[in-house]
């Protein structure tokens, strides 16, 4: 499940993940924002519960409340979709992930929202 709250300046995103086995990395969670042509703007990749509860200390199927507040640094006015995932620290291999979301032809990416900035 996945909240996304959001005005011109700042972007909140509140998730909700579950480990199906004891990661064996920290993992870094990333929110990527894409144009409507597909172009990488700008992201947010920050260690899980920002390294408070390190992931190979998660249990297997324990709920994970995630909530990230960023800056949107006056993106123009336009239409932006958001992508999340998760990544290892020290690989950077990205771990695969299980939703109804997944964009076809990416396991490791779930495509959560599209907000659109009014630049006002």
């Amino acid at each position: 499940a996945f909240d996304v709250q959001h005005d011109d300046q700042t972007l909140t995103i509140t998730t909700f993940l579950k480990a199906t086995r004891v990661p064996q990395n920290e993992g870094v969670l990333f929110f990527h924002l894409f144009d409507a042509e597909d172009n990488f703007i700008m992201g947010d990749d920050r260690l899980l519960h920002d390294g408070f509860y390190p992931t190979p200390e998660w249990k297997v199927d324990e709920l994970q409340k995630i909530s990230r507040t960023v800056l949107l640094n006056d993106l123009p006015a336009g239409t932006y979709n958001i992508h999340m995932g998760i990544y290892s620290s020290d690989t950077i291999a990205r771990w695969s992930v299980d939703a109804a979301h997944t964009p076809a032809n990416h396991a490791d990416v779930i495509e959560i929202a599209t907000i659109t900035i009014d630049g006002n």
